[in-house]
């Protein structure tokens, strides 16, 4: 559906990010379309309806976003990334370029400088208390897990803030991107096309003393094993998988090569995640409030599995040992 009003930001990139910021936006979408470009925003999980700008007024958008984003402004058929701070909006952005049939498309992730707590998250009472837990691990093997956009990183970013404040570790991270800063947090962004994979990086951050390791991402089995032996030699590893439960994520890991002897020996704790909307109370469909979307924002759940030390996880979930907590989530999410 189009909105023909247009945008009040013309063409001015900083009104643009100002505006997305009002809206509680994640992404900002420029798209070049073959008879009118236009602008779309992401808002809580959900596109709003697009709405067509000038030409004119689009090409001051992406030019004056690529330049302050420090991507090169005379290329525009191949994709770039680049970073930018959002003006008076107390969070940066991550732009991506793609070029299309019709020109260049722009994509904007508003992300806040401000990592969330824990307890601010929004999971039930019983999941707060074993995440909180979970940050007074000294050894073993930690996954979030769940979908594109289900919240993983606010929540590894929230374990992460808490084990450097409250419990002072030595914590390093290896991602790609990296997008939340953390203070205290000693982060390093891989770079696949130079060499430097999770693999290189977890064999070189061994040797750094480190307390605890972050590993963006599972992705391969060589990563896998080494996450593995990692935590298996006497440190609390963290990472993240793309799956939709507890059991899922386990049967994902053996299929990375991870034997199951090595999981019941190293796994601390897995947490399935999802955001789930929260519905508007001043109508059933759609109002200002809203912006017409029917929620007013979204909230966590999941399920998670708790490998106190010493418990064993031999036979789950078939046999669940009297250590182990598995809540798992609640029918109405």
């Amino acid at each position: 559906m189009m909105n023909q009003t247009g945008g009040a930001f013309g063409g001015d990139w900083q009104a643009l990010l100002r505006d997305g910021v009002a809206r509680s936006a994640s992404d900002i979408h420029l798209f070049s379309d073959a008879h009118c470009p236009t602008v779309r925003w992401r808002v809580h999980g959900h596109l709003t309806d697009a709405v067509a700008i000038k030409p004119s007024d689009f090409h001051r958008l992406v030019s004056g976003l690529k330049l302050h984003a420090n991507m090169d402004i005379a290329t525009s058929l191949i994709p770039q990334d680049g970073y930018l701070e959002v003006p008076d909006g107390n969070c940066h952005a991550r732009v991506g370029s793609l070029p299309t049939l019709y020109g260049e498309d722009l994509v904007i992730r508003l992300i806040p400088n401000q990592t969330r707590g824990i307890h601010e998250l929004g999971f039930s009472p019983d999941i707060t208390h074993c995440l909180t837990r979970w940050c007074e691990r000294r050894s073993g093997l930690m996954v979030l897990t769940g979908p594109t956009g289900s919240g993983k990183s606010s929540t590894l970013m929230a374990l992460l803030s808490q084990m450097v404040k409250v419990h002072r570790r030595m914590v390093i991270s290896l991602e790609d991107p990296v997008e939340h800063v953390v203070t205290g947090v000693r982060q390093s962004p891989i770079h696949p096309p130079t060499g430097y994979t999770y693999a290189t990086g977890l064999r070189a951050v061994l040797r750094l003393d480190p307390d605890v390791i972050v590993v963006g991402e599972l992705r391969d089995a060589e990563t896998a094993r080494l996450t593995v032996e990692a935590a298996y030699t006497g440190h609390l590893v963290l990472s993240t998988l793309h799956t939709d439960s507890v059991t899922h994520t386990l049967t994902r890991l053996t299929q990375l090569g991870v034997a199951s002897y090595w999981l019941e020996r190293v796994m601390a704790g897995i947490l399935s995640q999802q955001l789930v909307p929260i519905p508007c109370t001043q109508c059933e469909g759609g109002c200002p409030t809203c912006q017409g979307l029917g929620i007013t924002g979204r909230r966590a759940t999941g399920e998670l599995l708790d490998v106190p030390q010493g418990a064993s996880l031999a036979g789950f979930p078939t046999t669940i040992g009297p250590s182990l907590t598995w809540i798992q989530p609640s029918p109405t999410g």
